[in-house]
């Protein structure tokens, strides 16, 4: 439940899971968009759904998508490589079978302090497919013409080497010409590093992670038995950058608070499932011809998926992707909103986003 170091694969449908994990284990450098919905050919998409079905592609046309991501699969950490030395050697002592301490020391031969945190190859290999699915699934936006102008697109990162590989990575599928240069914004992207009442409230608070502790106290011992002119804004960060924003959405809100023994099947609000390495969540702006607009209650996406039609169209609508699946705001019927109505609802945190106002600590508290 409190976990984010997991996998992406693994916080996928098991259909999706199943097919992106045999085609990994071939060792295809890419995952194709066929990996997203296995039931539908790509190639000959509309006589493959009902008769008079609507493509989402009839009647609009993404015109911006904003992307916030995190980064791939990382090397432990020191703490975690000296933890974990120090546990061998505990294990040495014990009557545990010698082949199997030796396996685990093989198994951690390779992580050094030097590479502490690195993305690992798997991890360049996730976010490649991740970007080439994108660009697959949107190739109107990534265009060779659109992909010459710089002014295009703006790629963000942190000042941290595994968010800048996996940028890297993400951009090797575009194939954009010339190299964007990477931006560092610390500032936006690790907020958590800079904000003076996330750091005294959060990090430097040990109350804060009191129901952590008591999860682990009462759980882990049963566990161990069983829009501009852009085309595309694209920002690699943190699962401590990803949670907030998921938060401010007002995505996978469960009615009780979370606390230790609120463990159950049916809580929404998981990180290992919803942070995982390379989780991302995509806002895609279309542009809509109203005169297009079905009638009935469902269209179909680029991969063939039905999505909920909105009651009613407006020439800019928003999309929002989480783990490359569509998925629906919570004030929303339908999986495509109006921007208006998008911007209306969260129109309290476009006007107050004010970092030093919001990281501000009382005077009295400091």
């Amino acid at each position: 439940m409190f976990g984010t170091k997991t996998r992406y694969v693994d916080s996928l449908p098991p259909l999706m899971k199943r097919v992106l994990t045999e085609l990994s284990n071939s060792g295809q450098s890419t995952l194709p968009l066929s990996s997203l919905n296995p039931e539908i050919s790509q190639s000959d998409l509309r006589d493959q759904l009902p008769r008079g079905a609507v493509l989402l592609r009839d009647i609009c046309k993404p015109i911006h998508l904003n992307f916030l991501g995190r980064h791939g699969i990382r090397n432990p950490g020191q703490s975690d490589i000296k933890t974990t030395r120090n546990i061998l050697r505990r294990l040495k002592s014990t009557e545990v079978d010698s082949k199997l301490i030796s396996s685990l020391e093989e198994s951690i031969a390779g992580f050094t302090v030097e590479s502490e945190k690195e993305l690992t190859a798997s991890g360049w290999k996730e976010l490649s497919s991740i970007g080439e699915r994108f660009k697959l699934r949107f190739p109107s936006l990534f265009q060779s013409e659109l992909g010459s102008a710089k002014e295009h697109f703006l790629f963000q990162v942190t000042s941290k080497s595994r968010t800048v590989d996996s940028c890297r990575a993400f951009m090797s599928s575009l194939h954009l010409r010339p190299p964007h240069q990477l931006h560092t914004r610390d500032d936006l992207l690790r907020f958590f590093d800079t904000c003076e009442k996330y750091v005294v409230e959060v990090d430097e608070n040990k109350n804060a992670l009191r129901e952590l502790e008591r999860f682990r106290d009462m759980n882990f011992p049963e566990i161990g038995e069983s829009i501009a002119s852009r085309k595309g804004v694209f920002s690699f960060a943190h699962a401590e950058t990803l949670l907030p924003f998921i938060s401010l959405l007002g995505l996978f809100r469960d009615d009780l608070p979370l606390t230790a023994d609120s463990l159950h099947d049916n809580r929404r609000f998981k990180t290992s499932v919803i942070s995982p390495f390379a989780a991302n969540i995509a806002l895609v702006l279309y542009s809509c011809d109203l005169s297009q607009q079905p009638h009935g209650n469902t269209v179909y996406d680029e991969l063939g998926l039905q999505l909920i039609s909105p009651a009613q169209w407006r020439p800019l609508m928003l999309r929002v992707l989480f783990n490359e699946q569509d998925i629906k705001l919570p004030f929303a019927q339908s999986h495509l909103v109006p921007l208006d109505q998008a911007l209306n609802v969260f129109s309290q945190h476009l006007k107050r986003c004010d970092l030093s106002e919001i990281c501000s600590m009382p005077k009295d508290e400091l």
